[in-house]
């Protein structure tokens, strides 16, 4: 859990949920506005805090479960096709 690229994995994923979850939040409060006034503030606050939060928390749970130091729920080295 403490290596370089455990943690650059995990920021990777992080930082991916954060966008996605943003776009979302941004284009459910883009319907939700109060006039012309789309609140962008509470979008990247979303994705922020439930985006790359619940990405990081997801990560650092899995540690224990897939690949060991991966922050992956599978294994990450290739399988062979049945």
């Amino acid at each position: 859990m403490f290596s370089k690229q455990f943690w650059m994995d995990t920021l990777e994923r992080a930082l991916k949920t954060a966008a996605q979850f943003g776009l979302f939040a941004w284009g459910t409060t883009a319907f939700t506005k109060v006039g012309d006034v789309v609140n962008t503030g509470a979008a990247v606050g979303l994705a922020i805090v439930f985006g790359a939060g619940l990405s990081l928390l997801t990560s650092v749970a899995s540690i224990s479960i897939g690949e060991k130091g991966s922050p992956s729920l599978l294994p990450t080295k290739d399988v062979p096709n049945a």
